[in-house]
């Protein structure tokens, strides 16, 4: 994995992705290109083991929902890596009752920027779905 951080001073670069809970989605970011190029990375419906953790690298700090330890009956569906170089000074997370809502407060030359990460499940009505009809004529 290449050591060169996107640290622009100006604004943060966010990556956004559902991984549908899926472990080797969530390997395949964290260990592939992706990964090196963003300051922050949203992982939604990331990969959760049975101790309510997910999967990081060493380059990032893992930022939960504040309310994903205190309300274990709640699924986990959203987790924030913030990379490792930015200094633990410049951002701090603020207090959110949701299980679904990260939020993180930037300082500094973000000109203290409050970054809000929910995560919002849609659901939508089910389409019927179109058949495959094959067509009835044949080359000869």
């Amino acid at each position: 994995m290449s050591e060169q951080w996107n640290n622009s001073m100006t604004r943060p670069c966010i990556w956004q992705q559902n991984l549908n809970t899926s472990l080797i989605a969530q390997h395949s970011l964290l260990n592939g290109p992706i990964a090196c190029n963003w300051d922050l990375i949203a992982l939604q419906e990331p990969h959760i083991n049975k101790m309510k953790n997910t999967i990081s690298s060493p380059y990032f700090h893992a930022i939960y929902p504040t309310t994903c330890f205190s309300s274990p009956e709640f699924t986990l569906c959203t987790v924030t890596l913030i990379s490792k170089t930015f200094d633990t000074n410049s951002w701090q997370q603020i207090p959110f009752p949701s299980p679904d809502v990260v939020v993180v407060q930037f300082l500094g030359p973000f000109s203290d920027n409050v970054l809000h990460l929910t995560y919002t499940m849609i659901v939508s009505e089910q389409r019927p779905k179109k058949q495959y009809q094959p067509s009835s004529s044949t080359k000869s």
